[in-house]
C-alpha cells in the first residue's frame, strides 16, 4: 500500500488515502459498533463552542502566516499559510483559505498534478473548525482522476482544561475514474477516520526561530484511519500543535507511520513570519 499525505504538518492529519490493501493494527474498539462497523460521529462540531479565551488563531482576509518546513530534518520550501476571502460552507460563514497545503506526495515518492482542495476555517464561541472541501488531483500520469469528499474537526478548544480531550469519527470516500476508455473506473474505497485531541498544556512560553510567544496552548492530536476493504489495517499520525494567543499557529511537529511501506516519518512547521489586518 502507498499511503498518500499532503506535505504540510497540518495537512498531515487531515488528508489520508489508501490504493492498496496490507496488513496492520485493528481500530480501536471503542469507534466501532456491536457489529464491527465504524460509527462516524461529527456532531460535536454543530454545537455552540464555550466561551472563548482569547484569539488563537486569528481570522481575516490577508492574514498570512509563512513557515519553515522540515520533513526528517531536512529542510523543505519555505510556504505560506494565507485566507484570502469569506464564504460560506455548508451552511456556516467561514474563511477560505487562499493556500493552505503546499503539495501532495506519496510515501514512494508519487505525485499528484492538479491537486485542488478548498479549505475553510470558522471560530465557534471558542472552538476553532477546520473544513476540508472535497478533494480532486490526477493520479498515475492522469491516467485516473482521483475525489475525496471532505470533512470538518474541531482543531482546538481555547476554553477547556489541560487534559481535555475530544474525539471526531468521520468517513471519506475516495474515488478514481479512469481517463482511458481501454482502462475501467477503479473502486471506491471509504476511509473511517478517528480523530481524538487532547489540550495538554496551557499559558505556555515557546520559542520558534528565535521569538518567544507567550499565552500558548499545546494541543496533542492523534489521528487513526482504517478502510473497510482492509479492516484490519490502521494508520497513524501523531502531532502537537502550539497556538499562540493573538497570533495563531506558531508550530507542529510530529510522527506519520506508514507500516504498509515499514516507513516512520518526522515533520516540523515552524512560524517564520506572519501578517494580520
Amino acid at each position: 500500500m502507498k499511503l498518500v499525505r499532503v506535505a504540510s504538518v497540518l495537512s498531515l492529519s487531515l488528508f489520508t488515502m489508501f490504493f492498496l490493501s496490507c496488513e496492520n493494527e485493528p481500530l480501536d474498539a471503542d469507534f466501532l459498533s456491536e457489529d464491527g462497523t465504524f460509527i462516524p460521529d461529527d456532531s460535536e462540531i454543530t454545537d455552540p463552542g464555550g466561551a472563548s479565551s482569547g484569539d488563537y488563531w486569528p481570522l481575516a482576509v490577508d492574514n498570512t502566516w509563512t513557515y519553515n518546513l522540515y520533513a526528517d530534518d531536512v529542510a523543505q520550501d519555505d510556504y505560506d499559510m494565507s485566507i484570502g476571502s469569506t464564504d460560506v460552507y455548508q451552511g456556516e460563514n467561514v474563511f477560505r483559505f487562499n493556500q493552505y497545503l503546499p503539495s501532495a506526495t506519496g510515501t514512494d515518492g508519487t505525485e499528484f498534478d492538479g491537486l485542488e482542495i478548498d479549505t475553510y476555517v470558522r471560530k465557534n464561541g471558542g472552538d476553532y473548525i477546520i473544513s476540508v472541501g472535497d478533494l480532486s488531483a490526477s493520479y498515475l500520469d492522469g491516467a485516473f482522476e482521483l475525489s475525496q469528499t471532505g470533512y470538518s474537526i474541531i482543531i482546538l478548544k481555547d476554553y477547556v482544561n489541560v487534559g481535555t480531550t475530544w474525539t471526531s469519527n468521520v468517513q471519506t470516500v475516495t474515488s478514481f475514474t479512469s481517463n482511458d476508455e481501454t482502462f475501467p473506473d477503479l473502486p471506491s474505497i471509504t476511509n473511517n477516520i478517528s480523530n481524538t485531541l487532547e489540550v495538554v498544556e496551557k499559558d505556555i512560553s515557546t520559542t520558534v526561530n528565535g521569538t518567544t510567544y507567550n499565552d500558548v496552548i499545546k494541543v496533542k492530536y492523534l489521528q487513526e484511519t482504517f478502510t473497510a476493504a482492509a479492516p484490519e489495517q490502521t494508520t497513524n499520525s501523531l502531532i502537537y500543535y502550539y497556538f499562540a494567543k493573538d497570533v495563531g499557529l506558531v508550530k507542529a511537529e510530529g510522527t506519520i507511520s506508514d507500516n504498509a511501506d515499514n516507513i516512520t516519518s518526522t515533520t516540523l512547521q515552524e512560524l517564520d513570519a506572519y501578517t494580520l489586518n
